[in-house]
C-alpha cells in the first residue's frame, strides 16, 4: 500500500528505507507531503514533512545536528537517526501536523501502531 500510494524520491543504501511524496495529497499548490517509509521486517510509514521544501530544510538541520554528533565525528556512525531523532524539528510543521490531525495519512497507517505512536509524539511536541 505505501509503495503504490507514494513517489520514492531517496532510499538509504543498503537498507529497505525510502523517502517519497504522496500525490493523492496534494494541496491547491500542488505541493505533496513527504513521508518516511520503513520496509525492513515490517512496514511502517512515518509523516515527516508537509512538503518536499521543507523536508530538504528539516534535512537540512539534520545533518547540521549530525556534524556535531561525538559518534559520527569519532568513528562516522551518527547518534542521531533521522527522522527518529528530530522529532522536535518536525513537530514545528505546522501544516503537517494539520494534515495528521485532519487523518489524512489514515490511509498509510491503518493497522500500523508504531506510525500512529509517531503521530502522536509529534503532537506532545508541538511547540
Amino acid at each position: 500500500m505505501h509503495f503504490r500510494s507514494s513517489l520514492i524520491f531517496g532510499e538509504q543504501t543498503g537498507f529497505a528505507l525510502y523517502l517519497a511524496t504522496v500525490p493523492r495529497l496534494a494541496d491547491a499548490q500542488g505541493l505533496q507531503p513527504v513521508i518516511y517509509i520503513q520496509a525492513m521486517e515490517f512496514s511502517s510509514v512515518a509523516p515527516v514533512a508537509s512538503s518536499v521544501d521543507r523536508f530538504f530544510d528539516l534535512y537540512s538541520r539534520y545533518l547540521e545536528l549530525m556534524v556535531v554528533d561525538p559518534g559520527y565525528l569519532n568513528n562516522r556512525v551518527p547518534e542521531i537517526l533521522f527522522p527518529w531523532d528530530v522529532q522536535q524539528l518536525i513537530a514545528k510543521d505546522e501544516p503537517l501536523l494539520a494534515l495528521a490531525q485532519a487523518g489524512r495519512f489514515d490511509f498509510l497507517t491503518e493497522n500500523d501502531a508504531e506510525a500512529h505512536q509517531w503521530i502522536q509524539q509529534l503532537y506532545t511536541m508541538r511547540p
